[in-house]
């Protein structure tokens, strides 16, 4: 619990390569101590990445994934930013994904202790709350290219209680930026080109594709704009869809592109100004028999069947999956309300999540249960 304290207290928002870099400092020395091998990818543009193992030559067995970066700006939770209450943990990313690096480096020293020899891999990254975008393609290789031939990969992402998740949709997130002509709005009004007005008319049309149960268009972020009095020749969003598969990601790039490079107000024009993604962790009959395990695990530890279920949100899971790794996800730290300021964790929860894990990777659960 102390460790993952002072994780905690170290702030590291995923643009802040120094503070995911102090972060990967307390994570590696940690693993260090507990007789773990650890293996630094060092990144330009973003926080380094740690490639932890137990037995590095042992059959492949267990590939564990979480994330050290939060979505939070320091200074929002005050100082000291982690409070501990009864059994509860308030803080920057308790849930969301440090308890996750807390189960899943408490699971390998168990392991190590009870003189586990199969190979057990853990990779923590950092821009994973912002779909990988300083990593890029080299991050995202590095998880097929270490987690290729595990017999399953748990992500220790945020968890709610009583479910596991199977499948995540994937991630199509577009900013764009919309040009037009600035003018008096008072003496020149009507020769002025309003860009502001353009992209309201974009972000209407978008939200409007989405559908219940179908591909969803979230128009974010709106900057634009200089004074009330002026024109705005200048106006940016974001919009942020979600999609099942390959096919509806495919289909919500064709949507977005139709409407950013269509004009509604003349005279405007508009370009990306940033573009990235993240690929849907796929529903496969694997990733539903792992789950049975672990649930079959979690009942035998006197906790209720965990539900399978498939979530809006994505994860680095997907990469796993694409590795052809049965793999299952929302399934570390237990709390609530994480990337809000009410983020905590059941401190309780860490010690039972490794437990079960532990129970995994020594065959425990379903067919193999002894």
């Amino acid at each position: 619990e102390k460790f993952l304290y002072d994780i905690c207290c170290i702030e590291s928002p995923s643009d802040d390569k120094a503070a995911t870099d102090a972060m990967a400092d307390h994570v590696e020395s940690f693993a260090l101590s507990r007789g773990l091998s650890v293996k630094r990818h060092r990144f330009d543009n973003c926080g380094d990445m740690l490639e932890i193992t137990l037995n590095p030559g042992g059959a492949k067995k267990c590939f564990f994934l979480a994330h050290m970066d939060t979505v939070h700006e320091k200074g929002k939770f005050g100082y000291p930013p982690v409070k501990v209450e009864g059994r509860i943990m308030r803080g920057p990313g308790v849930i969301d994904c440090k308890g996750g690096i807390a189960i899943a480096l408490c699971c390998m020293e168990a392991l190590k202790k009870l003189g586990f020899t199969d190979q057990v891999k853990f990779f923590t990254n950092s821009d994973e709350e912002v779909n990988n975008r300083y990593g890029g393609e080299r991050e995202r290789e590095l998880f097929r290219e270490l987690s290729r031939g595990f017999e399953f990969a748990v992500s220790c992402e945020v968890s709610a209680e009583g479910s596991i998740l199977t499948g995540r949709r994937g991630i199509v997130r577009r900013t764009v930026e919309v040009t037009g002509k600035s003018a008096h709005s008072g003496i020149s009004y009507f020769d002025g080109i309003s860009a502001v007005k353009e992209a309201a008319y974009k972000i209407i049309e978008l939200e409007n594709q989405s559908r219940k149960g179908g591909i969803t268009y979230c128009c974010g972020v709106i900057k634009g704009g200089e004074k009330a009095n002026i024109v705005p020749s200048w106006c940016e969003f974001t919009v942020d869809a979600r999609a099942k598969d390959d096919a509806e990601m495919d289909e919500a790039r064709r949507v977005i592109d139709g409407i950013v490079n269509r004009s509604f107000v003349e005279g405007t024009s508009s370009k990306y100004a940033a573009d990235h993604f993240r690929p849907p962790m796929k529903e496969t009959p694997e990733n539903e028999a792992l789950a049975r395990r672990v649930s079959d695990i979690w009942v035998s530890l006197g906790e209720k069947r965990l539900e399978s279920k498939i979530s809006g949100g994505g994860s680095d899971a997907a990469y796993t999956v694409q590795a052809g790794v049965p793999t299952v996800c929302g399934i570390g730290g237990v709390g609530e309300f994480c990337h809000t300021k009410d983020e905590y964790l059941k401190l309780d929860s860490i010690a039972l999540r490794a437990k079960t894990f532990a129970l995994l990777c020594c065959g425990y659960g379903g067919k193999e249960e002894k």
